[in-house]
């Protein structure tokens, strides 16, 4: 890159993606609460996937040389997602003893514990397509959690094999990889599984490396492809969407994943994310800039962990309560609205009591990411 020309990777975050990232987590708020009207809402998740691999490879890009910079990447992730997961985890583990004295609740899943401890819940949908056990019902939002850490145990890897790579030499493994990764996801490999999202990761991935090696003067380029991601990724995303909605007013529900729409959305998002980052800044983009939106898109990864269990328990204990003290029936409008405000809550003390303080001590390690970490799905 030319002396005195601008990087192509913006330093500090990007305030437009962590917008997205606000609107994504409300949006799957609401999913648990009514997801017959936000069906599609599970393709959000593949932005997060696009994103978390978009931060992460630039975050460790530059620090592929040495042992101490790949073993310095896994401490910093460990650093940064494990406290929190662990915690909300422990919450988890109260909360279905709390509810088993009451009778509201077995013990039995507590032996499914050491899966989550080990971010290796539901791995065998990889291979098959039955899983190996009962899902833990208050946990198993954290599916998306177990993925993420199962694909960067093999990202420094796969970015030394890219970095020793001639620019054609990455685009062709890239493209191979990219076409290996959607062909994954459609032989019908279950939707919580690593192998249903690898295109994503791909995508984020190429993202960063292209960002961070290409010539500023093919800024233009990357727009144009970038642009041209998202007309054909929301193509499908339409398709899929519109297709829900006439199976909704039609009485059935529409809440189906389906594989071909998934690759159609990591490829939107990998376009939107792409698109975003490199127009970081422009005034046009004001709109994307709420301070509302943006506080949600940085707690986004402690509401992501707070609320499901909530949704899940508060509309039992509320029947519970009914029906041991005689009560009048509870509104079930009050009794959600009382869930989303606890997970609010709830997630804004995990994030200012632990999440911040994790954050500032990364900034103090090494310099600020170029893209926002993809809570979510982690980040």
């Amino acid at each position: 890159m030319s002396a005195g020309r601008p990087p192509l990777v913006p330093r500090g975050r990007v305030e437009d993606l962590d917008t997205l990232r606000g609107v994504g987590a409300v949006i799957i708020v609401w999913t648990h609460i009514r997801h017959d009207e936000v069906f599609w809402s599970w393709m959000l998740m593949e932005m997060f996937f696009v994103m978390s691999a978009a931060l992460l490879t630039t975050v460790i890009w530059g620090r592929l040389g040495s042992l101490a910079g790949v073993l310095g990447f896994y401490r910093r992730r460990a650093e940064r997602i494990w406290p929190p997961y662990f915690l909300a985890l422990a919450g988890i583990v109260v909360l279905s003893l709390l509810l088993s004295r009451i009778g509201l609740w077995s013990t039995d899943h507590l032996a499914l514990l050491w899966r989550y401890l080990s971010f290796s819940q539901y791995s065998e949908l990889m291979f098959t397509d039955q899983p190996a056990y009962p899902y833990w019902y208050f946990a198993v939002h954290l599916w998306s959690l177990a993925v993420e850490e199962q694909f960067y145990l093999l990202l420094p890897a796969g970015l030394i094999v890219v970095s020793r790579l001639s620019p054609r030499q990455r685009l062709l493994f890239g493209l191979a990889l990219l076409l290996l990764a959607t062909l994954l996801r459609n032989r019908g490999t279950d939707y919580y599984a690593l192998t249903a999202h690898l295109d994503a990761f791909v995508y984020g991935v190429a993202i960063a490396v292209a960002l961070a090696t290409l010539p500023g003067l093919q800024r233009d380029r990357l727009r144009q492809i970038a642009a041209w991601a998202m007309r054909l990724g929301g193509v499908l995303v339409a398709v899929y969407i519109g297709g829900g909605y006439l199976e909704y007013l039609q009485g059935a529900d529409p809440f189906v994943y389906r594989p071909w729409a998934g690759s159609g959305a990591a490829l939107f998002w990998a376009g939107a994310v792409a698109w975003l980052t490199l127009h970081a800044g422009d005034p046009s983009l004001f709109w994307l800039r709420s301070r509302l939106t943006g506080y949600l898109g940085r707690i986004s990864y402690s509401l992501y962990l707070t609320h499901y269990p909530l949704i899940a328990v508060l509309p039992r204990l509320a029947d519970w309560a009914e029906r041991r003290w005689s009560l009048a029936p509870i509104p079930v409008p009050l009794v959600y609205a009382v869930a989303v405000l606890l997970s609010l809550v709830s997630a804004h003390l995990l994030y200012v009591l632990v999440d911040r303080r994790l954050q500032a001590l990364g900034a103090r390690r090494a310099s600020p990411p170029a893209l926002p970490s993809a809570a979510g799905g982690g980040g």
